[in-house]
């Protein structure tokens, strides 16, 4: 199975836990490769190369543009996966923690990634799920793994609809998505490149020493 990291190469933080991230994988028998992720800076250039709009963010919880680079990131995985079949796509602080199931059949978007935030909810047995962790979004875009099928899916909606955060973009009232437990995927983040204060507030991971970039 391959794993595609979403790497800002231009980010030593970046590059340091996306080698993490890379080994995690390796270790768990997965295919792992980095992929280019997209800088501030170069975000709405970008999304206009790709002819997506601008959808609606909140800048009180997290950078515009950041979170607008982190969607075009991934917007381009998806339509590698869907001309070149099923992956997991893994934000850079990702970390694979346990073997990935055997994923074949149980739906073209899986969760894989356990909440970074907020309380958790999880079921009482291992298994497959319709999405539980969270009612309106992924938990987090840290992990998660994706058909062709699903891929051309978030693809059609990403051209009507636009670029929002990745997390809220992936949602059960716009697609069918199921998720997996325990979490074979954990987020060991120490930093982060999108969200502002607010948005780090309700983070598992989120102290003293956690760094705004």
């Amino acid at each position: 199975m391959k794993a595609c990291i979403i790497t800002l190469f231009e980010l030593a933080d970046s590059m340091e836990v996306a080698e993490r991230a890379y080994q995690s994988a390796l270790a768990h028998d997965l295919a792992p490769e980095k992929f280019p992720g997209v800088w501030r800076d170069d975000a709405a250039h970008e999304l206009e190369v790709e002819g997506l709009k601008v959808g609606k963010f909140d800048e009180t919880w997290s950078n515009t543009a950041a979170a607008m680079g982190n969607f075009i990131a991934q917007y381009r995985i998806w339509k590698l996966i869907a001309q070149n079949g099923p992956a997991i796509i893994m934000e850079h602080d990702a970390v694979v923690v346990a073997p990935i199931p055997d994923l074949e059949g149980k739906g073209d978007i899986i969760n894989l990634g356990k909440p970074s935030f907020g309380k958790l909810r999880k079921p009482l047995n291992p298994g497959f799920y319709p999405l539980f962790s969270t009612g309106d979004k992924i938990p987090g875009a840290h992990g998660y793994y994706l058909t062709p099928a699903g891929a051309m899916a978030l693809i059609s909606m990403a051209k009507r609809k636009g670029a929002i955060p990745v997390d809220k973009f992936i949602c059960p009232q716009r697609f069918q998505i199921a998720e997996y437990y325990p979490w074979p995927i954990e987020a060991h983040d120490t930093f982060t490149t999108i969200q502002k204060t607010k948005g780090c507030l309700s983070k598992h991971n989120y102290g003293p020493e956690y760094k705004i970039l």
